[in-house]
């Protein structure tokens, strides 16, 4: 299964079309060039002469390659836990057409550093030391190839002294192109959790902006809504962000009149009685002015809510502390009844204990009407607040 850093596919396949169009022009210049010189080649010329069926087989596998390449371009993007194919598959084809060309002072070896670093950059700032030894080996064997072919008098220490600065260009290469790729995977990695960051807070963020009872809308002094929430859309579902509005005008006008930066007005918007609060905000130098608005019909009925709440509130602590007294007053004429009496004494004691059961009644009635009202009172705020977690009061 392939792991990607995030921002790295994209990266890697432009890399891939890059390398696709310098296999081309490399190919291309390659096959033109021995096309105009194949009739100088004569002896003396300071011109690599190819040898034509190693040349065409070449010409061949490359063209195979890039087409291939071409055709499915994410092959070039391997596993990190090994190193790229198609990366070893390039050098391999340079350094042959470098043994073509003459050898290692043919030039063709210069040709070698961009795939080196190319590399790199699709191993994600891995393995430079193996994508470096594996092109030393390729020019040593290609050294003393060339060595040995034109005999080790003849040019042998510029031969050498050549191989060895491009092995020192091939590893200085491979480590600044490392390096740099391995910057970037790190900037990419700290890009992909501010990134995560960021949307959580924009998640959280709408959903407290939505959650809240009141209606806001965001609107700069042309009357452009910039940010409108959902309890603002159902009061008004005509408005749209991005789009003009002439609805906020009384708003606007007692803005600019009083040129106040937090204020509170009254007034009727679409037939709606609304209470808004407006409060100004700079946005890149832009003076918006954001509304929160509630229907004065919701403020009433829940102030009436929360007043039937505090007078159950009260009444049930009246109840219990009227109970008190009577309990000890119920006792205290059980006791009397225990001493000899009348039949006066008895029509009084049952007159007290008469009047008792009435309060204990009245006071059984007025704690059931308050838990009524109190359950009431619960729904008529959640139902004009909005607020999801009322559910949770029943």
């Amino acid at each position: 299964m392939k792991t990607y850093i995030n921002g790295w596919p994209q990266y890697l396949d432009r890399l891939s079309a890059l390398l696709n169009i310098a296999r081309i022009s490399l190919l291309f210049s390659i096959m033109t060039f021995y096309l105009l010189t194949r009739s100088m080649d004569e002896p003396g010329l300071a011109v690599p002469i190819f040898n034509k069926i190693e040349l065409y087989s070449w010409a061949a596998l490359y063209g195979i390659l890039i087409v291939f390449s071409m055709l499915v371009p994410r092959w070039q993007n391997q596993p990190d836990a090994l190193p790229n194919v198609n990366s070893a598959v390039d050098i391999t084809m340079i350094a042959w057409l470098m043994n073509m060309g003459g050898g290692v002072d043919s030039g063709f070896g210069i040709l070698l550093l961009p795939f080196v670093g190319s590399a790199c950059l699709f191993s994600r700032g891995r393995y430079p030391m193996i994508y470096a030894g594996y092109v030393t080996l390729l020019i040593v064997i290609i050294t003393w190839t060339q060595l040995s072919r034109n005999g080790f008098a003849n040019h042998s220490m510029r031969i050498c002294i050549i191989a060895i600065m491009l092995i020192a260009a091939v590893f200085l290469v491979a480590g600044l192109t490392a390096y740099a790729a391995t910057l970037l995977a790190r900037s990419q990695s700290l890009q992909d959790q501010q990134s995560k960051m960021l949307d959580s807070y924009r998640n959280l963020l709408d959903r407290a902006f939505n959650y809240v009872q009141e209606g806001v809308v965001v609107l700069d002094e042309s009357g452009l809504v910039w940010l409108i929430n959902r309890k603002a859309q159902n009061y008004f579902p005509m408005l749209l962000v991005d789009k003009q509005t002439a609805l906020f005008r009384q708003v606007m006008h007692y803005w600019h009149t009083e040129q106040k930066n937090i204020f509170e007005i009254n007034c009727t918007l679409n037939n709606w009685p609304m209470r808004v609060h407006a409060r100004l905000l700079q946005e890149a130098n832009t003076p918006l002015l954001m509304l929160s608005m509630r229907s004065r019909t919701e403020i009433d009925k829940e102030a009436m809510a929360i007043k039937l709440a505090s007078l159950g509130q009260l009444t049930a602590n009246l109840a219990h502390e009227i109970r008190n007294p009577m309990s000890a007053i119920r006792q205290a004429n059980e006791l009397l009844q225990e001493e000899k009496y009348d039949s006066t004494r008895l029509r009084l004691f049952n007159i007290i204990e008469n009047n008792i059961s009435r309060i204990d009644k009245m006071l059984e009635d007025i704690s059931m009407l308050n838990k009524r009202d109190k359950k009431i009172s619960r729904q008529l705020i959640c139902g004009y607040s909005g607020l999801p977690f009322c559910r949770n009061l029943y």
